[in-house]
């Protein structure tokens, strides 16, 4: 099963930072912004503008590379520069915000904490020193980048966890669990040979047939691992394909109803399994693949569920949990320090990629 834990994504977006050589700084200053109370340092500042400016690449569909072609586009009615610090901006209230929330629930980074903190700060900086001291962003800026992304979601936990003010219990994410996801038992029926090049017309021909004949025997009432054993052996051979003694051919997922863009199945097979009745079997053919599958509850195997729970829960909240964020953010206002603002400008970003 695939799934994201979406407040990971802040540890995740330290990643960008691998592939940032930055700006070449000429002075230092003891802070960037101040925004209320919360003060941002010239190393968090730093950050949040280049992750702004590559935001505004992608959004201008230029090579992050080329960063004066970037600084010139538009980006909706905003010039890429005007772009980029207003979201570099928002990223520093949306800081605030969290750490303001944090402290109003009246929460604490634990001794325990801590050393989590700094285990992934001794087990990350090595490999990014180089290019984020270039950029003017020591290892303590990282540091609190890492407990911000923990605050965050300690925060959460806060709010939706076990022991939270408004716990989710195992009955609603069930339930959540069953309406929003396809749950599918599988055989991938390969229309590829071994060298990865397609097969003759009469080879898909015997693969498609083969597929009808698997279909036929499922609908009797033999399980898949059955009709795997009897069948992937001649529909591996067609593709010259070779395989263990033993191996299980059976494959499950879930996937998400609300997907639009699958890039594993095409959508028609995606709109197909809706309309099939849980425990229905049924064949599509695809590019790459014939897939002879059967429908199955979401909730058929509680080992699935317990594994996906935590990030069920994220999933299910995420929405809710931002709007608190956003929430935290009404009234506050930035104020910086120009000269700092003033050195840091795009126009100094240079990208090199990893």
């Amino acid at each position: 099963m695939s799934f994201k834990h979406k407040l990971a994504a802040g540890l995740a977006a330290l990643g960008l930072l691998a592939s940032l050589t930055g700006c070449t700084l000429g002075k230092s200053f003891d802070y960037a912004a101040k925004v209320g109370e919360v003060e941002i340092s010239s190393g968090l500042y730093l950050y949040y503008q280049y992750a702004s400016y590559l935001d505004a690449a992608e959004q201008s569909q230029k090579n992050p590379k080329e960063v004066k072609t970037v600084l010139k586009e538009q980006i909706g009615e905003q010039s890429a520069t005007d772009y980029i610090r207003d979201q570099t901006k928002a990223r520093c209230i949306s800081y605030a915000a969290m750490e303001n929330l944090f402290d109003k629930e009246g929460l604490e980074v634990t001794e325990e904490d801590e050393a989590q903190i700094e285990a992934n700060v001794n087990q990350n900086w090595d490999s990014q020193k180089k290019a984020l001291e270039k950029n003017g962003i020591g290892k303590d800026t990282y540091r609190t980048l890492v407990r911000s992304a923990l605050k965050s979601s300690k925060l959460f936990d806060h709010y939706y966890g076990a022991d939270g003010l408004t716990p989710v219990g195992d009955d609603e994410l069930k339930a959540y669990f069953e309406s929003q996801y396809l749950h599918i038992s599988f055989l991938a029926l390969p229309k590829l040979n071994s060298e990865s090049n397609a097969i003759s017309s009469d080879g898909i021909a015997t693969i498609n047939d083969l597929s009808e004949q698997m279909l036929a025997k499922l609908k009797g009432g033999a399980t898949m691992k059955e009709v795997a054993d009897e069948f992937m052996p001649q529909v591996l051979e067609v593709g010259g394909h070779s395989f263990a003694e033993g191996t299980d051919f059976v494959q499950q997922d879930f996937i998400n109803k609300d997907t639009e863009n699958y890039s594993t199945y095409p959508m028609n097979m995606i709109n197909q399994i809706k309309a099939d009745g849980v425990g229905d079997y049924n064949r599509y053919e695809a590019a790459q693949y014939t897939f002879v599958y059967q429908r199955q509850s979401a909730l058929a195997n509680e080992a699935d569920f317990t594994s996906a729970r935590t990030s069920l829960l994220v999933e299910m909240k995420e929405g809710e949990f931002s709007e608190k964020s956003k929430a935290a953010e009404e009234g506050l206002e930035i104020v910086y320090n120009d000269a700092a603002v003033k050195e840091f400008s795009p126009k100094k970003i240079k990208y090199v990629a990893s």
